[in-house]
């Protein structure tokens, strides 16, 4: 008998597509809960209302849910302005990017709208004027033909490609120049 023949027979996709998917047990008590967010934080932090989002998932009273959420503040496991910055920090790796696409990853990631204008500020003119000239020099580099600045369709190209990664008209204009 060779190795393969021990092996345990594989059911074919379509059964396995066709399995029920086992309901997770619903959250009653408060220290299962707290359990369950010091999990979830365990692996990545989370905005309050995406750990609020999670909860309610798995059928979680309201009133448990604003306990967990005081007890995690109290501990300062769970801080909105820290998750903010953490993500600020994270998208200043992205070199090509403007102050549009922050603004959508913040968004994204659930951040409270009150913070996400003071983390905008952080990012200054200057600062995103000379991400959109990288990139925009990237770009001529990588391929002159398509986004050479000698022809409107070049500089149409490479307008187009700085408003998708989320620079705003009056910088890919001066870019452009």
């Amino acid at each position: 008998l060779c190795h393969q023949c021990l092996k345990a027979p594989r059911l074919p996709r379509k059964v396995v597509a066709k399995m029920p998917i086992k309901p997770k047990p619903p959250i009653t008590s408060v220290a299962a809960a707290y359990d369950f967010a010091l999990t979830k934080l365990s692996y990545r932090d989370h905005s309050q209302q995406d750990l609020e989002w999670k909860m309610r998932m798995r059928q979680c009273p309201q009133e448990v849910i604003d306990q967990v959420v005081v007890k995690l503040k109290d501990y300062k496991l769970l801080n909105e302005e820290n998750y903010g910055n953490k993500v600020y920090r994270s998208w200043l790796k992205k070199k090509y990017y403007g102050k549009g696409h922050l603004y959508l990853t913040l968004m994204k990631k659930q951040v409270k709208k009150e913070l996400i204008s003071g983390i905008l500020d952080k990012l200054t003119e200057e600062e995103e004027a000379a991400r959109a000239f990288d990139f925009g020099s990237d770009c001529l580099k990588k391929n002159p033909k398509k986004f050479g600045l000698t022809n409107e369709k070049g500089a149409a190209n490479l307008a187009r490609a700085l408003a998708t990664r989320g620079f705003s008209g009056d910088l890919i204009k001066k870019t452009l120049k």
